[in-house]
């Protein structure tokens, strides 16, 4: 390899690691604001800390597979062919499907639960006792 393609990679890398904390923060801050403001209920709460969470065992399991580094594996005729070792890509795919089925398990629960809220503030003329969301 030579020192421009190892610099690449380097700044690939590093843009997405920087990449991931910024997703991070931009995920943290809000939550916080909104949950200290009162506008997350404890439902809300465990499904967003649970979010958090899980990215930040991406952002782990991402780490241990750099860590790991690549494997040299010699082909025919002597060949050297560098690899990354496949439980490495494996966590990292199961970690991404996983987190994609929760957000969209979350999102649709969340919208079915403000259809049910506003059905019933329809059915039982509610306008009065609005939440702190106006609906």
């Amino acid at each position: 390899m030579s020192l421009e393609e190892f610099k690449f990679i380097y700044w690939m890398e590093y843009a997405h690691r920087m990449w991931g904390r910024a997703l991070g923060f931009v995920f943290a801050v809000p939550a916080v604001y909104f949950g200290v403001r009162g506008y997350i209920n404890v439902a809300l709460a465990k499904n967003l800390g649970l979010f958090f969470l899980m990215g930040g065992t991406q952002g782990l399991v991402g780490w241990w597979m750099v860590k790991s580094g690549l494997q040299v594996v010699f082909l025919l005729h002597d060949q050297p062919h560098l690899k990354v070792p496949l439980y490495g890509r494996g966590n990292t795919s199961r970690g991404e499907v996983t987190v994609s089925v929760f957000g969209c398990w979350c999102s649709i629960c969340h919208c079915a639960c403000m259809q049910i809220h506003l059905a019933y503030s329809q059915l039982y003329d509610c306008a009065g006792t609005e939440n702190r969301l106006g609906v």
